[in-house]
């Protein structure tokens, strides 16, 4: 059996610098959990972590990142942002915390239909969510927002959007927009699409519901003409050493992308 981990590393090791580019200066980060979950990034590598992104990068607004571009051109300082996906209660108890020590903040993705206004909720493998974590409540999710983290959809239920009709993708992408906004009192302007997938059909219907930004699940920087609703992200993984974490940080990875993106052409042919 290949183990593909230390396949990744040998590839970046050998053709990762081919990929790097003076212009790949801005990127976004994708995690789930912290803490001691099955698949959540542990305590310890995120602290380890986020101290390397102090020193490594700039850490910015999601809205920053995308609105603007690097003051210092080709040569400047990586800058980068931060988003969780699908609203575990862990980013509330344990990652926030660890954050607020480098002044940073991020960006969450809520699983809406999972949410309990008081009470945090077990989440089910059945719902696409990890299984055994706590779902974040609105009380909490408010409190992030009011603390400088943007609240972002990841739809209601968890779907992969491109399974649906173009009606059920519009359903999914308004009512969890809406339901943000009535709850947080703030616009939600971006959306992560459930498990990276997106297609044409998906980019314009999130366009058509009122957001600016659609996250996926390829990885990479973000190049200057990237599509606003394929943003690519770097998906951290719980297995990740911090090795791997500044490679990733370095460019050497980026080769994932291409990958991704023949396979996705692959599928479409």
């Amino acid at each position: 059996m290949v183990d593909t981990l230390r396949l990744k590393r040998v590839l970046g090791r050998c053709f990762g610098r081919v990929m790097i580019s003076g212009d790949l200066h801005r990127c976004v980060l994708l995690y789930h959990s912290v803490g001691n979950s099955k698949y959540g990034v542990s305590e310890a590598d995120f602290s380890e972590q986020m101290s390397c992104l102090a020193e490594a990068a700039e850490v910015v607004s999601l809205c920053e990142l995308i609105g603007g571009r690097d003051k210092g051109g080709n040569l400047g300082r990586l800058r980068c942002s931060i988003t969780f996906d699908d609203g575990y209660s862990s980013v509330y108890s344990t990652a926030w915390p660890i954050m607020r020590n480098f002044g940073f903040t991020a960006s969450v993705f809520v699983t809406t239909g999972a949410v309990h206004s008081t009470q945090p909720q077990v989440s089910s493998k059945t719902s696409g969510l990890y299984p055994d974590e706590t779902i974040l409540t609105w009380q909490q999710i408010d409190e992030l927002s009011q603390n400088g983290f943007e609240v972002g959809s990841h739809l209601q239920t968890h779907t992969d959007l491109v399974s649906l009709s173009e009606d059920q993708m519009r359903k999914e992408l308004l009512a969890s927009r809406e339901e943000i906004e009535e709850r947080v009192g703030m616009p939600c302007r971006s959306v992560a699409y459930p498990w990276g997938s997106y297609n044409t059909l998906v980019r314009q219907c999130a366009a058509a519901s009122g957001y600016s930004v659609g996250l996926s699940g390829i990885h990479g920087f973000i190049l200057p003409n990237v599509d606003m609703f394929s943003i690519p992200r770097i998906d951290i993984r719980r297995e990740f050493c911090l090795a791997d974490f500044r490679d990733i940080l370095s460019g050497r990875w980026n080769y994932l992308g291409a990958i991704q993106q023949l396979r996705r052409a692959t599928r479409m042919l």
